[in-house]
């Protein structure tokens, strides 16, 4: 048996959707109601109850599989949209907090002793503004005038080593780990 006929066969809901949906192309009319069966999987509706209070869960270590920055484009990846009222909700919140070279910011508390204010603040990283914008792309705000600016602004950093650790200016003397200029 093949991987596709397994999921198809065996699959979680959500799981088989995708499949359907992005690799074997269904159209969305033929998929409805698996569609609505995914959406009330207990994993699924987690997620959304999850991003739906999108800053509720500080950005405080960004190998933490359960922050809201990975799970919305996870959601986008099966196949949902923002006609899923928390993946709206979701995308609402994230464009509510822009600074004025249009990064979208993330809601993350830097210690004193790593440079920070100790105190709950929007700012971004470059580890996390290109997962915003990566969402933000997939829920399907227009590129030219939600993203590009940031997109624009954030390649400005890359230097013949690749990206440095870079932060906004709310996060204070705050850098990211390694060295300064690695």
């Amino acid at each position: 048996m093949d991987a596709i006929s397994f999921i198809l066969e065996n699959g979680d809901k959500w799981l088989q959707f995708a499949a359907r949906k992005n690799i074997l192309k269904e159209s969305e009319e033929s998929l409805a109601d698996l569609r609505l069966q995914a959406l009330s999987d207990s994993k699924i509706r987690a997620y959304l109850s999850d991003i739906a209070d999108y800053h509720s869960i500080l950005v405080t270590n960004h190998k933490n599989p359960d922050l809201p920055i990975y799970k919305l484009p996870f959601l986008l990846d099966i196949g949902f949209n923002t006609d899923v009222p928390e993946i709206q909700t979701a995308i609402d919140k994230i464009m509510e907090h822009k600074d004025g070279n249009g990064i979208y910011q993330s809601l993350t508390n830097i210690p004193k002793h790593f440079g920070g204010s100790g105190e709950d603040t929007f700012g971004w990283c470059l580890c996390d503004a290109p997962l915003l914008l990566f969402a933000l792309f997939k829920a399907g705000t227009g590129y030219e005038k939600y993203i590009k600016q940031s997109v624009d602004y954030l390649v400005g950093f890359y230097k013949d080593s690749g990206f440095p650790c870079t932060v906004s200016k709310e996060f204070g003397k705050f850098r990211g780990p390694g060295r300064k200029d690695d």
